[in-house]
């Protein structure tokens, strides 16, 4: 029965995240159409979605008390542009050839933050309460799933107000590269089941302060990058821009679950 159970929630999983991800790209397929800040609000709405899935994880603790493990998989999806009638867009290749930099950067940016997030971020243990206690059950879902959500929610409304660094500037990928500082980080916080490293950061709070940010770079970046995609080639061939934004997402999820799995195995 366990197994059958299992299955069921695979398959149920499996066919709302393939609706939820025809339902984004044609939502911010609208979007591209329009300038550059119209695509802030629907990458903000993903951020939020996050938020109110923690509150209602900290809800079910408080109000029921019983333990239950939740997983949240953020995926946001780039926007498609509309093209005339009288226009064919370019080949692919062509395509790629332009926003290749945009491409790489928004996959690294996944890449990192699925390889922490929430594979190595759900296994933080609190330093400060003993087990079983209220701090203990709710450490989680407060300090993990709502802390980076809030982050990544700030990160993604902040580009409403701030473009920074500019598409064509070649600080984008130093900042990009930067955010792989967040694995050692994370890794040497108080992650539980241990066997060949010892925490550093063994205080709640740098967990909480690391976690945050975490999603705030990540907000902020994948949105920024998502609004640079399409805007670096041809209206006609915004469509495929977009499109290829979204499989180097898919890309970026894919490489940093396997990561995670490497980094499991350090700790």
């Amino acid at each position: 029965m366990p197994h059958i159970f299992f299955g069921i929630t695979l398959v149920t999983n499996f066919q709302l995240a393939a609706f939820a991800a025809v339902l984004r790209s044609s939502l911010t397929s609208i979007v591209g159409v329009f300038p550059q800040e119209y695509t802030v609000p629907l990458l903000s709405g993903q951020g939020m979605a996050g938020i109110f899935a923690a509150l209602s994880k900290i809800i079910t603790l408080l109000m029921l008390q019983e333990k239950c493990e939740t997983v949240f998989e953020d995926i946001p999806m780039d926007g498609k542009m509309e093209q005339k009638d009288d226009e064919q867009p370019d080949m692919i290749l062509v395509v790629l050839k332009q926003i290749w930099p945009m491409a790489l950067n928004i996959c690294c940016i996944d890449v990192v933050k699925v390889s922490l997030f929430p594979a190595i971020c759900a296994d933080v243990r609190t330093s400060l309460a003993p087990a079983n206690s209220l701090w203990d059950k709710l450490f989680g879902p407060v300090g993990c799933f709502l802390m980076n959500r809030c982050g990544n929610f700030v990160g993604r409304m902040l580009t409403a107000f701030i473009l920074f660094p500019r598409k064509n500037s070649s600080f984008l990928p130093l900042l990009v590269a930067a955010q792989t500082l967040f694995i050692p980080l994370i890794i040497f916080c108080n992650v539980s089941h241990r066997s060949h490293t010892s925490p550093f950061f063994q205080h709640d709070a740098w967990f909480i302060f690391f976690n945050t940010l975490l999603g705030f770079c990540n907000g902020y970046f994948t949105t920024l990058l998502t609004s640079y995609g399409p805007k670096m080639v041809p209206l006609k061939n915004a469509k495929t821009a977009g499109s290829l934004m979204v499989f180097s997402l898919s890309i970026g999820c894919i490489f940093g679950a396997a990561l995670s799995f490497l980094i499991r195995w350090i700790i």
